[in-house]
């Protein structure tokens, strides 16, 4: 997930007012997309979602998440395979699905999985320092009862291009308090692994099985020295 100054990666073109609920001077908004597939044989569908965040009639926060949902068997391997046709950033998702998850408690048996995109904040509006919190109320509302799974990635803005040795330590740091700030305000968790390592989190929705933590190396019997 990107955290943004209020810039988003789209608009509510095509999209429809799910629901609005009102907290004193702030109003949150729930758009939702139509589910889409990539060819009439898939067996995923994806949509695109938006929660606007108004204080005073004017936007503080936008986010920005991606809904998948099975419409058969839910095969992690076919999963991939789909996203494959998609972008690279669902792409990465579902290989991360792939290896954090065993075939038989794949997280889409137990409802939809959700990918955080992006988030703007306009700290300046959001003077009350609410939007966090109002964010965290709303993902609960509207992906609680058919969710199971929400996935994102820490990862700042400004390092979109290339790493660079140089920025590496400057950036790894970054991540790192993006790491703290997620657990804080979402309750995500970093993956148990190797994606866990590279700023992947999760974070059950109605109930997900756990990702797998990767098994302990055995240690080496010392070989016996005969006389």
């Amino acid at each position: 997930m990107i955290v943004d100054k209020m810039r988003t990666s789209s608009d509510t073109t095509g999209s429809r007012l799910a629901w609005s609920e009102a907290t004193g001077d702030y109003v949150i908004e729930c758009r939702r997309h139509r589910y889409w597939k990539m060819e009439p044989d898939c067996i995923f569908s994806k949509r695109n979602l938006e929660l606007r965040l108004y204080k005073s009639g004017e936007t503080c926060a936008v986010a920005e998440f991606v809904e998948w949902r099975s419409g058969g068997a839910s095969l992690l391997d076919e999963f991939v395979d789909e996203a494959d046709m998609d972008s690279q950033a669902d792409y990465d998702m579902a290989i991360v699905m792939h290896g954090s998850w065993r075939w038989h408690e794949a997280p889409f048996d137990y409802g939809t999985v959700v990918r955080f995109e992006r988030l703007a904040i306009d700290t300046r509006r959001d003077a009350g320092r609410l939007a966090w919190a109002l964010i965290q109320a709303a993902i609960t509302r509207e992906f609680g009862r058919r969710g199971a799974l929400m996935l994102l990635k820490a990862f700042p803005l400004e390092y979109e291009g290339e790493v660079t040795p140089h920025r590496r330590p400057f950036f790894e740091r970054r991540v790192r308090a993006m790491l703290r700030l997620y657990s804080r305000t979402l309750s995500a968790k970093p993956l148990p692994n190797e994606w866990g390592a590279d700023g992947w989190m999760w974070r059950p929705l109605r109930y997900c099985p756990p990702p797998v933590s990767p098994k302990p190396k055995r240690r080496a019997r010392p070989k016996l020295s005969h006389p």
